[in-house]
């Protein structure tokens, strides 16, 4: 599995990127993101909301595997509580 994290925006306007290979992680920590990353379900992120949002972090998220890609936007608002242990985790990764 492959993951891809952007957050940028915020108040500093800070982008930090995380780009995971999980066959190259230890057998533990792979089990561990790729079940953050199985839980997250794209369907029920909500489209971005048009307009200005400021000092709100954008995030892109694109999971790869198997032949299957899924990519989603959004926005600080939007993360649903599925998604919150694996962007906790990506940022700790991107530091």
């Amino acid at each position: 599995m492959r993951i891809q994290f952007e957050r940028s925006g915020g108040f500093a306007g800070i982008t930090r990127k995380a780009s995971v290979d999980t066959s190259r992680l230890p057998p533990a920590e792979k089990a561990q993101l790729e079940a953050l990353a199985n839980a997250v379900d794209f369907a029920r992120i909500p489209p971005p909301k048009p307009g200005p949002s400021a000092d709100r972090f954008q995030y892109r998220l694109t999971i790869s595997d198997g032949g299957q890609r899924k990519t989603a936007s959004f926005a600080d608002g939007q993360v649903t509580p599925e998604m919150r242990p694996l962007l906790d985790r990506l940022l700790e990764l991107a530091r």
